[in-house]
C-alpha cells in the first residue's frame, strides 16, 4: 500500500512511503505531467493533502498562486483515481511534536525555526531520504497517513 502525503505550494513536494517504508518524493517544481504520471504509478494507496488556506502578509497574487497549486494537487490526485482526504496542518503536526511554540514572554517561534523542526524530524523517520525543508512536510504528511490508515497514531 503507498501513503501519499502533498504539500502544495511552489516549495513544496509530493512524497510516498510503502508498507516497506522506502520513501518516493516528487518536487512541486516538476511539471504537472511528471506529477501525474508519478501519481498514477503509485494508485495503489492513499493520499492526503494539506488543507491550506490564506496566509497573513501574503499579497492577492501570491495567495491566488498557492490556491491554485493545492487544487492542482487535488486535482492530480482525482485523474490517477487516488482516494484522499484534506488534512489541516494541526493535525498532522501534533502527532510529531511539531506544533507552533510560544515563549512564556508570548514571542511566537520563527517560521525558519519551526521549518528546521520539521527537516530533523523527517530526517529521523527517514535516514536514507534527502531531507530538505521543501520535502519535509510531505514526508511527514505521508507518514501520518500511514499511521493512520494502520492504526497507529500515537495520540
Amino acid at each position: 500500500m503507498n501513503y501519499i502525503g502533498i504539500d502544495p505550494g511552489k516549495k513544496g513536494a509530493i512524497a510516498c512511503v510503502s508498507d516497506y517504508g522506502v520513501s518516493f518524493i516528487c518536487h512541486a517544481k516538476s511539471t504537472l505531467q511528471e506529477q501525474s504520471k508519478w501519481l498514477k504509478e503509485r494508485r495503489n494507496g492513499f493520499a492526503m493533502i494539506e488543507k491550506v488556506g490564506a496566509m497573513p502578509g501574503n499579497g492577492g497574487t501570491s495567495m491566488f498562486q498557492f490556491g491554485l497549486s493545492a487544487g492542482q494537487s487535488e486535482g492530480l490526485v482525482v485523474g490517477a483515481e487516488i482516494a484522499y482526504e484534506m488534512i489541516i496542518p494541526r493535525k498532522w503536526q501534533k502527532e510529531f511534536g511539531l506544533l507552533a511554540r510560544t515563549s512564556k514572554s508570548g514571542v511566537k517561534e520563527s517560521k525558519t525555526l519551526k521549518k528546521n523542526r520539521h527537516k530533523e524530524m523527517a530526517a529521523r523517520l527517514f535516514p536514507s531520504i534527502e531531507v530538505t525543508k521543501d520535502n519535509a512536510d510531505a514526508l511527514l504528511i505521508a507518514e501520518y497517513c500511514k499511521r493512520l490508515k494502520t492504526g497507529t497514531l500515537s495520540n
